[in-house]
């Protein structure tokens, strides 16, 4: 026997899913969609996931600053402190198959509503991004970890850097908890995984003005150094011939 379980919303239940979804769909194709329209869902998935890796991008580039900053010889080191920029969402990646494979979604990749609710209805999962979030993840686990395998310390920074982010760039479900498991959500003032691709040039073009500048800051700082040496060295070779 099969059982059936019919749930009856009411009209205005309805009415906001629908103003909902038609906002989730404003947010994917940067503009707001003409009602009555059809709209080619494999299409808007994949501009999620195209404005996903933007965002992931943004990410890679302020690791870049703290890299280019710290001006660090080996590559070991440079790669460490790019790739904490953009740790805390690698769980991400695992959660967002999951989440549509969970929902039958062709090739599992999810609608952007299926993340709607999910912070109730897979614990667990969610559990996967708040921790890496949370600030007592990064000051229990983070930082020892950098200070026990003498990673650069500037790695640490790269990491809250993308915390901080967060908090001002996901607003609503999305909203980060940096205190969890505490139950408190900062709210932002805006989806910046959610910008047109303009707008997400604009910062990349601002974060590499940025780049650029601590590029120029850490061969000061070098250049600085060198002289400093090279003075000290013809000090004492003054004192030797004296």
């Amino acid at each position: 026997m099969v059982e059936c379980r019919i749930k009856i919303c009411s009209p205005s239940t309805v009415a906001v899913r629908a103003i909902h979804k038609f906002k989730l769909i404003a947010k994917y194709c940067g503009s707001k969609p003409v009602l009555g329209t059809s709209t080619n869902i494999l299409e808007l998935r994949t501009i999620a996931i195209k404005k996903n890796l933007m965002y992931f991008i943004s990410h890679i580039f302020v690791g870049k600053i703290f890299q280019t900053a710290s001006n660090l010889n080996s590559l070991k080191a440079r790669t460490i402190v790019i790739t904490f920029a953009f740790l805390p969402d690698i769980p991400v990646g695992f959660i967002y198959l999951l989440l549509g494979r969970a929902n039958n979604r062709p090739f599992w990749i999810p609608y952007n509503s299926d993340w709607i609710g999910v912070r109730e209805t897979h614990p667990w999962w969610a559990a996967t991004w708040e921790i890496p979030h949370s600030l007592f993840f990064g000051v229990l686990f983070i930082i020892p970890l950098v200070l026990y395998l003498n990673w650069p310390k500037i790695a640490i920074v790269s990491y809250f850097s993308h915390i901080l982010l967060d908090l001002f760039t996901h607003t609503g479900e999305w909203g980060v908890k940096p205190f969890y498991p505490f139950n408190y959500i900062v709210n932002g003032f805006t989806d910046a995984w959610a910008w047109p691709l303009c707008y997400m040039m604009i910062s990349w073009i601002i974060l590499s003005m940025m780049i650029f500048v601590a590029q120029q800051i850490a061969k000061n700082r070098g250049k600085t150094i060198r002289s400093k040496f090279e003075s000290a060295n013809y000090e004492k070779a003054d004192d030797l011939r004296i």
